[in-house]
């Protein structure tokens, strides 16, 4: 496999983010590794299907928090730090990358 950008560093954090206090402890996770993130991609999602009045609501809730809470947690405690360095503001202008992929 060909090496794309050499200058790219990925690091991978494993958490639950369909359950409130993992989000955080994720969040915790990476502040402590002091990273300059200029980037996020969100791969993650959590899909449930089934009658309204048979669905279980832990289901319904582990949906919401993942697809509606998750993103928007992870974005606001990072964006300050990818606004500070301008990430994404281009792929060529930048030597070194890094990049947060939430899956």
């Amino acid at each position: 496999m060909a090496v794309l950008n050499s200058n790219l560093e990925v690091f991978t954090i494993s958490a639950d983010l369909s359950i409130f206090k993992e989000i955080h402890q994720y969040i915790q996770q990476v502040e402590d590794l002091d990273l300059k993130i200029d980037s996020l991609i969100n791969n993650v999602g959590y899909g449930a299907s089934g009658l309204a009045d048979s669905l279980p609501l832990d289901t319904v809730e582990r949906a919401v928090v993942t697809n509606a809470m998750a993103p928007p947690l992870i974005t606001q405690a990072f964006l300050p730090v990818i606004v500070e360095i301008k990430g994404m503001y281009s792929l060529l202008e930048q030597e070194q990358r890094l990049i947060l992929c939430l899956t």
